[in-house]
């Protein structure tokens, strides 16, 4: 949903999300999200996520995104790199597996 809509604003032949995920089964899911970024984003020094400018009850999402990589020991990263915001997961199964027969 961020993706589209930091988007929408632009012109047409400047529109793109692309999206990558990889597979490799019973080891890991990685999951990447890209997107134009032209505009200045505010990174919180706490929390190293993106700090929306929409008001109260906006950017919960990414919040949530993070709170589902510490559940389940991913690996989250979101940044912007030549006007682009990236965001990329890592899920290491081998990792969530040991971590539940060790608990």
């Amino acid at each position: 949903e961020n993706s589209i809509q930091s988007v929408a604003d632009l012109k047409k032949e400047e529109r793109f999300v692309a999206l990558t995920m990889k597979n490799r089964a019973g080891e890991s899911f990685f999951l990447e999200i890209k997107n134009p970024c032209h505009k200045k984003v505010k990174f919180s020094k706490k929390t190293g996520l993106p700090l929306s400018d929409q008001g109260s009850g906006h950017g919960i999402g990414m919040v949530s995104v993070q709170e589902f990589a510490d559940k389940y020991h991913a690996q989250f990263d979101c940044y912007i790199e030549d006007d682009t915001f990236i965001v990329r997961i890592l899920i290491n199964y081998a990792a969530d597996i040991s971590t539940k027969r060790s608990q």
